[in-house]
């Protein structure tokens, strides 16, 4: 899932974020994944 960098990646993040911490599912720790790889 190539998204790109910058304002848009974050702005995605963050409409995800709600949805994925609300569901508690599989997605969580994929959320926390991703956001590992974009921030290094």
């Amino acid at each position: 899932m190539a998204l790109p960098s910058g304002p848009a990646a974050l702005r995605h993040t963050l409409l995800l974020l709600p949805a994925l911490l609300s569901s508690g599912g599989p997605g969580t720790p994929r959320l926390a994944w991703y956001l590992d790889g974009q921030l290094q």
